[in-house]
């Protein structure tokens, strides 16, 4: 993995797919790369947004922090 991008968010529902689609168009020239994308304690559905997008895509890796 030459590229890693560490990304936190909080009750970010609103924000998290247009950034992971920006993330994505933009890294999409380095081939080797993953999005971490870290949830901290969201009360929204951050979360559950953040499951789906690892779901359809194996470049981003999920966490959630309580």
């Amino acid at each position: 993995m030459n590229y890693s991008i560490v990304v936190p968010f909080h009750n970010e529902e609103d924000n998290l797919p247009e950034l992971y689609r920006r993330l994505t168009r933009v890294m999409e020239s380095l081939n080797d790369y993953e999005l971490v994308f870290v949830d901290d304690g969201s009360d929204d559905r951050t979360h559950q947004l953040l499951r789906e997008i690892c779901d359809l895509d194996p470049r981003v890796v999920g966490v959630r922090l309580r």
